[in-house]
């Protein structure tokens, strides 16, 4: 355990000197004493918690605890707000990227772990990892994202699905629950998604003796089916612990509702314009930054018809990717974590007389982030962009996360 001291109040607390992965220890002790009491002995004056970082300094607190999940490379917390909205209480989080690891603490008042491979690299160390009904988390996309170079399981990356396998068979959680890109299902002739089915249904159970297993589903849902103002479409895994599929009925039943979720969690439609800030809510400063001075511009001006998806109204340049302007009386396009061109990230929009890029707090309110701190200047804005790229819808999660309690955690 890290050796703190008494300091007087920086403004984060990486500024006091500590360090993240002290942190995580510190900071996670201080939402569960009970858990982390077990598992981190402690000698008289190792692990005092600085007081202004004990505790949740902002928006998202659980309101309830009907199950404990773990949040898996958890970027800036999407399946942590759903789990939560869903009753869940998260008692672990593991994230590498030191931005997104000051994001997550600036929203629950935790630093999540860092690399993940270091958690899973031998039974002491899994067994620090607490005990769960859900194992949950995005792992690493651009592997398999047709946007990238898809080297899947070759990408060092892409092989991070081993560690979350690690620890499931360690853990045995009644439901993993992952999420990647659309893609996924069909890298490599089926052939990936196949792998990681094999391992949790058939390899699981070689290396248990047939203790423990789990039986796959999947499905392909998109935000703007969901309440949210931004088109993005990805594949959600739910893999179920055999033994609680006593049934064929029940788990057919789970087949049909999950792939046609949007049927049920449709909700009022939801545009982005609802999602625009106003300019003085945004400072001079950042307006300037994603304002696209140009003379290349070429657009339609006027009223364009509402629709639960992008609304593309011109271009500039060439009108590549990152030069395309959309109407917000539509949804946004699919935020990029790496895209590039002129209006980079999340595109170029006709937003009163200026073309620009979306802030930030437009990105969060399109993605189901309401009333997250995405304005910290402790992490640059290039990085808050990134963050949303790399990032999971929360009102999708929260509706898979509230079917998974209700079929399968009860």
């Amino acid at each position: 355990m890290p050796r703190v001291s008494k300091l007087s109040k920086p403004k984060y607390p990486w500024d006091g000197g500590y360090d993240l992965d002290d942190l995580a220890e510190l900071t996670h002790r201080a939402h569960h004493p009970k858990i982390y009491k077990r598992v981190y002995k402690t000698k008289a004056g190792e692990t005092e918690v600085p007081k202004p970082f004990a505790k949740p300094r902002v928006a998202f607190k659980a309101k309830a605890s009907e199950f404990k999940f773990i949040d898996l490379f958890a970027g800036i917390g999407g399946f942590r707000i759903a789990g939560q909205r869903a009753a869940g209480t998260c008692v672990f989080s593991s994230e590498w990227d030191k931005y997104a690891r000051r994001a997550y603490f600036m929203n629950f008042g935790q630093v999540p772990f860092g690399d993940i491979t270091k958690l899973t690299e031998s039974v002491e160390t899994l067994t620090r990892i607490p005990n769960h009904d859900v194992l949950c988390g995005g792992f690493p996309c651009q592997a398999f994202s047709i946007s990238g170079k898809q080297g899947g399981f070759k990408d060092p990356r892409g092989t991070l699905f081993f560690e979350i396998y690690k620890i499931a068979k360690h853990h045995r959680p009644k439901v993993v629950f992952l999420e990647n890109v659309k893609n996924f299902v069909r890298h490599d002739n089926g052939n990936t998604f196949k792998a990681i089915q094999y391992h949790l249904e058939k390899k699981m159970a070689d290396e248990t003796k047939g203790e423990v297993s789990y039986r796959l589903s999947h499905a392909v849902l998109n935000a703007s089916d969901f309440g949210a103002s931004t088109k993005r479409e990805r594949i959600y895994i739910v893999a179920v612990r055999n033994d609680l599929v006593e049934d064929e009925f029940k788990w057919t039943e789970w087949l049909d509702l999950f792939s046609g979720l949007h049927l049920k969690y449709k909700n009022k439609q939801h545009y982005l314009y609802q999602d625009i800030q106003n300019d003085d809510e945004i400072g001079e400063d950042l307006l300037k930054k994603i304002t696209l001075m140009r003379g290349d511009l070429d657009y339609r001006k006027g009223e364009q018809t509402k629709a639960t998806k992008p609304i593309r109204i011109g271009i500039m340049g060439k009108g590549g990717q990152g030069e395309r302007i959309y109407s917000i009386q539509g949804h946004a396009i699919t935020f990029s974590a790496y895209g590039g061109g002129a209006a980079s990230k999340t595109g170029a929009y006709l937003i009163g007389k200026r073309v620009r890029k979306l802030t930030p707090t437009e990105c969060a309110r399109a993605m189901g982030y309401k009333g997250m701190d995405v304005n910290t200047l402790d992490v640059p804005l290039l990085q808050r962009y990134k963050q949303f790229g790399n990032s999971v819808v929360v009102n999708v999660v929260e509706a898979i996360f509230k079917e998974i309690k209700t079929h399968w955690l009860k």
